[in-house]
C-alpha cells in the first residue's frame, strides 16, 4: 500500500484559503503582499503551505515565508509532512507505519482545507 500525494490545484487554493480567513481588507493585503515577496520554487503550494502550517497566523505566517525563502522543502515538511517527515530511518524500518503515517498528515490536510474553506 503506497500512499500519494492528494493532487491539488494549489494555484486555485492559496486564493480561497485567504479569501475565506481574512475579512478585513488590510489583514488580506497585508498577506497578499508578503506573498509576493516569496520567489522560490512552487510558489502557489509553498503559499498553502505557509498558510496551513501557519493556522493563517500572520506573524507565524512571516517567519514560515522566511523558512520558505531559506529552504523550501523544510516548509513543505511542517506544512505537509509534520509527522513522518521528522521519523528518519522510518521509511526503511518500518514501511508501513510510515505509510500510515503520511496517509494521517493527507487526511489533516484535506480535513483542515474543508473546515477552513467551509467558512
Amino acid at each position: 500500500m503506497k500512499s500519494e500525494q492528494v493532487p491539488r490545484d494549489w494555484a486555485k487554493l492559496w486564493p480561497r484559503v485567504v479569501a475565506a480567513k481574512f475579512n478585513v481588507p488590510e489583514e488580506r493585503d497585508a498577506v497578499l503582499a508578503m506573498f509576493k515577496e516569496y520567489s522560490g520554487p512552487e510558489p502557489d503550494r509553498i503559499k498553502l503551505g505557509v498558510l496551513k502550517a501557519s493556522d493563517c497566523n500572520i506573524e507565524r505566517m512571516r517567519s514560515l515565508l522566511k523558512l520558505a525563502g531559506d529552504d523550501w522543502r523544510e516548509l513543505l515538511c511542517e506544512a505537509e509532512y509534520p509527522l513522518s517527515s521528522r521519523r528518519w530511518g522510518l521509511k526503511d524500518k518500518a514501511p508501513e507505519k510510515y505509510e500510515r503515517l503520511l496517509a494521517k498528515e493527507q487526511a489533516e490536510y484535506e480535513n483542515w482545507l474543508q473546515r477552513v474553506l467551509a467558512t
